[in-house]
């Protein structure tokens, strides 16, 4: 059963409904899930789509939309995408596109 501890940096999940995202550590202790799409225009520095908050609930980071879902209800893929490092002088541009 996959828990926080067992999550990967750039590892691939499934969300129940199909979709697949990719996450990338936060600094609460939880995660953030992006879309492929905007991972591989961002990676992982850009707009999630969803967060995993420290007690395994998975929330919309609009926070305008309720989701029954938790950490355990993601799938792991087994896949690793990489993710570049913050390039600090440019990090205010990279989020409008």
């Amino acid at each position: 059963m996959l828990s926080l501890t067992s999550m990967r940096e750039g590892g691939v999940y499934v969300l129940p409904d199909g979709e697949e995202v990719i996450a990338r550590a936060d600094r609460q202790g939880g995660y953030f899930l992006y879309r492929p799409k905007v991972w591989v225009r961002f990676q992982g520095w850009g707009p999630a789509e969803y967060d995993v908050e420290p007690e395994g609930r998975i929330v919309s980071c609009d926070r305008e939309r309720l989701l029954p879902w938790c950490i355990q209800d993601l799938v792991d893929t087994g896949e690793t995408k990489s993710a570049r490092p913050l390039d600090l002088r440019h990090a205010r541009d990279e989020f409008f596109y």
